[in-house]
C-alpha cells in the first residue's frame, strides 16, 4: 500500500484531479465537498488544499482532501476534512495509514487544529461500532459540527407520481397548486447567477442567516461548469424568479447546497 500527497493549486483540470474525483464518486461515503472543484473553490476564498491518498495495485483506495486556514489573527492554523477521510473504517490497517499520513501532512503545514467529518451514514455503522472505531484510533467526537449532522435524501428512481405519493398531502397540494397557477421551472445558465444570488440575500434576511459573497456563488457555478457537476433550476412566474436551486453532483447523488426564494 503506498502513500502520496499533493498540494493543489487553482489550476487546470489535471489527469490526477481526473483520477481522484472518479474515486470519490464512487466511493460509497464519497461527497462534493471532497471533489477538485470544491479545493478549487474554497483556495478564492483563503484556503489552501493538500490531498493524501493511498494505493493498492495502482488503484486509490483511501485518502482525503485537506483544507487549511488561518485563524486568530494569523497565529494559529486550522485544518479541515469536510466529509473525509474516505476510507474503509472497518479496516484497522487502511485507517492507522491514512491517519498517520494525515497527521503528517497537517503537521509540515504547522496546523494546531484538525477537524474532520466523515460522511458516515447511520445504516452503515452502528453507533456502538463507530464509538470503538474512533476510540481505537483515539479520535474526539464530542466537538461542534461545521457541517448539517442529519440530512434528507430523496430517491430519485422511483417515477414522479411515486415520489409525489411519498411526500405529505399539503406538498403534494402545494406542488399541483403552482403548476395550475402558472409557475414554471427552468433549467438555468450563468446568465441567472445574478437573480440567484439577489434572492439568497432575500432569503438570508428573511431567514435569519448568513449569506456568502455574490462571487462565491458565482465562482461555484463556474469551477463545477467546467466537470459538469452543477446545474441551476429557476422557478418562475410570468419570467419573474420566484426561487432557485444550485444542485451539485458527484456520482449518482446530487446536493442541494444553495436554494433561494423570492418573498
Amino acid at each position: 500500500m503506498l502513500d502520496k500527497w499533493i498540494q493543489l493549486e487553482d489550476e487546470g483540470y489535471s489527469q490526477e484531479d481526473a483520477e481522484w474525483d472518479e474515486f470519490v464518486a464512487a466511493h460509497p461515503q464519497g461527497s462534493v465537498l471532497q471533489t477538485t472543484s470544491w479545493a478549487r473553490l474554497k483556495n478564492r476564498f483563503g484556503w489552501t488544499s493538500h490531498r493524501v491518498w493511498l494505493r493498492r495495485d495502482g488503484k486509490i483506495v483511501a485518502g482525503a482532501q485537506i483544507l487549511f486556514r488561518s485563524i486568530a489573527f494569523r497565529l494559529a492554523k486550522f485544518a479541515y476534512i469536510p466529509h473525509g477521510p474516505l476510507v474503509d473504517w472497518q479496516d484497522d490497517e487502511q485507517v492507522e495509514v491514512l491517519l498517520n499520513q494525515i497527521d503528517l501532512t497537517t503537521y509540515e503545514r504547522r496546523a494546531g487544529i484538525l477537524k474532520m467529518e466523515p460522511l458516515v451514514w447511520q445504516d452503515d455503522l452502528l453507533a456502538e461500532t463507530w464509538r470503538s472505531i474512533c476510540e481505537r484510533h483515539d479520535l474526539k467526537t464530542d466537538v461542534d459540527k461545521l457541517q448539517p449532522p442529519s440530512t434528507m435524501m430523496i430517491d430519485l428512481r422511483p417515477s414522479s407520481d411515486e415520489i409525489m405519493a411519498a411526500m405529505k398531502q399539503k406538498t403534494r397540494y402545494n406542488v399541483r397548486l403552482s403548476a395550475r397557477k402558472g409557475v414554471t421551472v427552468r433549467q438555468g445558465s450563468a446568465a441567472d447567477i445574478p437573480a440567484f444570488i439577489r434572492m439568497m440575500h432575500v432569503t438570508g434576511q428573511r431567514d435569519g442567516f448568513g449569506v456568502r459573497a455574490p462571487e462565491y456563488y458565482r465562482d461555484a457555478y463556474e469551477l463545477f461548469k467546467e466537470t459538469n457537476q452543477v446545474e441551476l433550476f429557476m422557478a418562475e412566474f410570468e419570467e419573474r424568479p420566484l426561487a432557485g436551486v444550485m444542485a451539485f453532483k458527484n456520482g449518482p447523488t446530487a446536493y442541494n447546497l444553495f436554494s433561494a426564494s423570492n418573498n
